[in-house]
């Protein structure tokens, strides 16, 4: 990672650096310059999910890249995995999706897909921030189409080609019709990419759908819904008797699933009805560093290894083609199914999530039963600086004494947020009253140190 780019591209306050409209338009400039090192005259998509600033960024990037001879196509409202789809299936040399995904509306940011729908790589990353962030480099002329304000969002353009496009995209990932007649879901859309996408993509085949969260204004994406406020699709499925809810984040690069009993079901169940229902290229799945020890078990119970990559999609896809793997993903319900996609799906996930219930007729509580987690807490500590941690003796002491008093059957993470000014302390184990005492005491001596 380096100064403006994180585990997800560049991200932070719209209006403020790094997403200011200066570095913006040094981001189309630079990037234009290496596109047109591929080809004499690139093609790119940029399109946004429903932030209030999307709006600006998307028309200072659009023209800074026309400045220097690149085809923008503007496609409107979009989800991140979309963005990949459209740059891969209309053989562009490039995307961008405008979006802070599960954040606020206040933030936004700049993912970069390269012509075969994947994010750009760390090194590629690198190169670009150094032409954005080199001083002596060209200064590009600022258009104005920013007030410092933040503009209502333009939520009525869809590219239709580009919209129905990845539709049957993904009603056809099924291969073999699906008949969901009968079965009674709720759709959180969290205000977010796909308040149109969600309901025509799940009412084709056949389900009663209920619809929340899909009154987007610019200003409530991701507020108190979607992926990172399961409770409000558990409310619904509740209320409404249903037999399953989805909840998406912002850009729908992600769901979360509430079972007919209103229980959250997150990444780390759905990898394992995956590896147990999918088919696999090999015995073996990916995970991060984040999934739940009880996956690990559950997998190793059926024969089969769970590798564990860095926190961050681009990695697991990584550890995917490194290992000839093609089923990955996060506990956040970002997942990888790389026989339909290379890049994570929320919308691609659930239609197979509705898939395998169909097949096997029963439900996602019956189909994830044998995965059991172990009890697990996380603590978010605000930081300064991003120090690496064995650097300060005084959170390796406090980490040694926590695991002695833990045991061997336990397990502590820490790391730093790739996106956020947060160092993030995991601990697994048997007792959750006891992990909970133990990530407090290293919060404390974190807050202490780096706070």
């Amino acid at each position: 990672m380096g100064q403006l780019f994180g585990t997800d591209g560049i991200r932070g306050v719209a209006g403020r650096p790094p997403l200011d409209q200066v570095t913006i338009t040094k981001v189309g400039l630079h990037w234009a310059r290496q596109l047109k090192g591929q080809r004499a005259r690139p093609e790119v998509v940029i399109a946004r999910d429903t932030r209030a600033s999307g709006i600006w960024i998307e028309e200072t990037l659009a023209q800074s890249l026309e400045k220097q001879g690149i085809v923008a196509a503007r496609a409107g409202i979009l989800s991140t995995p979309g963005v990949a789809y459209v740059t891969r299936n209309f053989k562009l040399d490039g995307g961008i999706m405008i979006s802070a995904s599960h954040n606020p509306y206040q933030d936004n940011g700049i993912k970069i897909f390269s012509r075969e729908g994947t994010k750009l790589s760390d090194e590629e990353e690198l190169a670009l921030e150094r032409l954005i962030l080199d001083e002596n480099g060209p200064m590009p002329a600022i258009d104005s189409v920013y007030d410092g304000h933040s503009q209502l969002c333009d939520l009525r353009f869809f590219h239709r080609p580009y919209f129905e496009s990845y539709v049957n995209f993904l009603l056809q990932s099924a291969k073999t019709p699906v008949n969901l007649r009968g079965l009674s879901i709720v759709v959180d859309c969290a205000n977010g990419a796909v308040f149109k996408l969600a309901p025509k993509v799940f009412s084709a085949w056949g389900a009663k759908v209920r619809v929340i969260h899909d009154k987007p204004d610019g200003f409530n994406i991701n507020l108190l819904c979607g992926s990172t406020h399961p409770e409000a699709a558990q409310r619904a499925v509740v209320e409404d008797g249903a037999d399953l809810g989805i909840s998406f984040d912002g850009d729908a690069d992600r769901v979360i699933f509430t079972d007919h009993k209103g229980r959250t079901t997150d990444g780390d169940h759905i990898l394992y009805l995956f590896a147990k229902h999918l088919q696999l290229s090999r015995p073996a799945i990916v995970g991060t560093v984040m999934s739940n020890l009880g996956l690990e078990l559950a997998l190793h119970r059926i024969n089969l290894q769970l590798r564990r990559a860095p926190v961050g999609d681009r990695y697991v896809l990584e550890e995917m083609i490194t290992h000839g793997i093609n089923i990955g993903g996060e506990q956040s319900g970002h997942i990888i199914l790389s026989d339909y996609s290379i890049a994570g799906d929320g919308l691609l996930t659930a239609l197979k999530v509705l898939q395998i219930m169909s097949d096997q007729r029963k439900s996602l509580a019956e189909l994830v039963v044998d995965m059991q987690k172990l009890p697990q807490t996380l603590i978010n500590v605000r930081v300064k600086t991003k120090v690496p941690f064995d650097n300060y003796p005084a959170i390796q002491a406090q980490l040694d004494r926590c695991q002695a008093d833990l045991g061997d059957q336990s397990r502590i993470l820490l790391r730093y947020s790739g996106t956020e000014p947060l160092a993030r302390i995991m601990i697994e184990g048997q007792d959750q009253a006891l992990i909970e005492a133990e990530a407090r005491k290293i919060a404390d001596t974190i807050r202490e140190q780096l706070g």
